[in-house]
């Protein structure tokens, strides 16, 4: 179930930073998931690849892999942190079955539901191609919330920004770059 109060996710783990153990950016490089650069499977020029679970995603300028964590009573088990020149990040998660997409796009259009007055929902919808679905709010702080949520082969993806409305732009469209290799 998908959960949000203030900005928290469950879904992405309690405030961004997940509930399960954490393992160090280059233990997420080892056994073929690799962080290298790539251009291919339809990836941008210059977009993070990992190979498992096959991902790529074009991020902003200043970003790099963070801390890999393992979560296994999560929705999204498997959770890579992507960190900025700013003190936010953009937070990819993974290893829901694609068969719980609709589900997962109804709690989304939940969260994307304004709880308070000063809370404004600034876009959602269907992404291109029919990959995925996405919603993106602002919380009238200078604070904003967004996810991507994208289907690929059998597994759901998440990506999750809880950021400055100054920096949202730019990590939003990073996280609908997220594809499939």
């Amino acid at each position: 179930m998908w959960l949000a109060v203030a900005g928290l996710c469950a879904a992405c783990g309690s405030s961004g930073e997940g509930a399960g153990s954490s393992a160090s950016a280059a233990a997420s490089t080892s056994g073929g998931a690799s962080g290298e650069k790539a251009a291919a499977g339809g990836c941008p020029e210059g977009a993070y690849k990992r190979a498992d679970p096959g991902f790529c995603i074009k991020l902003p300028d200043g970003y790099k892999e963070g801390p890999f964590e393992e979560r296994p009573n999560a929705q999204y088990p498997k959770k890579l942190r992507f960190e900025g020149p700013s003190s936010r990040s953009i937070v990819v998660s993974w290893g829901a079955a694609t068969a719980e997409y609709d589900r997962a796009v109804e709690g989304m259009k939940a969260l994307s539901k304004p709880s308070k007055p000063e809370h404004k929902l600034i876009g959602a919808g269907e992404l291109p191609g029919g990959k995925g679905y996405f919603y993106q709010m602002s919380y009238g702080n200078g604070i904003g919330q967004a996810e991507v949520l994208m289907k690929t082969g059998k597994t759901l993806m998440n990506c999750y920004i809880n950021s400055k409305e100054e920096d949202m732009a730019a990590q939003l469209e990073a996280c609908k770059t997220l594809s499939p290799l």
